[in-house]
C-alpha cells in the first residue's frame, strides 16, 4: 500500500514523500503537468491521498476533483495540506471531501514531535466500531509529524496498526 501525493509543486511533495517513506512507498502526482494528469495507481493499492495544492486557481483544484473522483468508490482517507489557512481553502477541502485538514506550519513543538498518545487496545465492538476513526486521526498525526519533519517509526508502526485492523 502506499501514499498518492497530488500536488502543484512537485519538489515540495517529494520532500513529504522521502519524511513518509516509514509508511511505504508515496507516489506523486503533479496536478499540472498534462503527462501526469491521467495518471491513477490501482485502487486497492492506495493507503491515503494527501493533496498540497494552492486553492488560488481553478486548474489545480479541478484536476485534484477528477483524481479523488476516481479513488471515490474506494473510500480512500483523503488529508489536505493547506499552504493558506483562509475560509475559501477550508471550505474548499471539505467540499472535496477531506477526511483531515492541515493548515500551514502545523507541526508538534520539538520537545513533542514523534510522539503520539499509546493506540487504544482493541477489545469490544466499540473498539472496531471506533477503530476507522481513531485510524484517520492517527493518519492525519503522522502527516502532521511530517510535515515537521519528525516521524519515528514507532509512530508509523502504531497508526498503520490502527489503519489496517487485526
Amino acid at each position: 500500500m502506499s501514499q498518492f501525493l497530488l500536488t502543484d509543486t512537485p519538489a515540495r511533495a517529494a520532500r513529504l514523500a522521502r519524511s513518509l517513506d516509514a509508511l511505504g512507498p508515496s507516489r506523486v502526482i503533479d496536478l499540472l503537468d498534462p503527462a501526469e494528469v491521467g495518471l491513477a495507481p490501482e485502487r486497492s493499492t492506495v493507503r491515503a491521498v494527501i493533496s498540497d495544492i494552492a486553492f488560488t486557481s481553478s486548474a489545480p483544484v479541478a484536476s485534484l476533483k477528477l483524481h479523488l473522483d476516481r479513488l471515490a468508490s474506494r473510500r480512500t482517507p483523503y488529508v489536505c495540506l493547506l499552504r493558506e489557512d483562509t475560509s475559501r481553502a477550508r471550505a474548499q477541502a471539505m467540499a472535496l471531501g477531506a477526511a483531515g485538514i492541515l493548515p500551514p506550519g502545523r507541526a508538534s513543538p520539538p520537545a513533542r514531535r514523534g510522539r503520539l498518545a499509546a493506540p487504544a487496545r482493541a477489545g469490544g465492538a466499540r473498539d472496531r466500531a471506533g477503530g476507522g476513526r481513531r485510524g484517520r486521526r492517527m493518519l492525519t498525526r503522522i502527516f502532521e509529524l511530517a510535515r515537521g519533519g519528525s516521524v519515528v517509526p514507532e509512530v508509523v508502526s502504531a497508526g498503520a496498526a490502527l489503519i489496517e485492523g487485526p
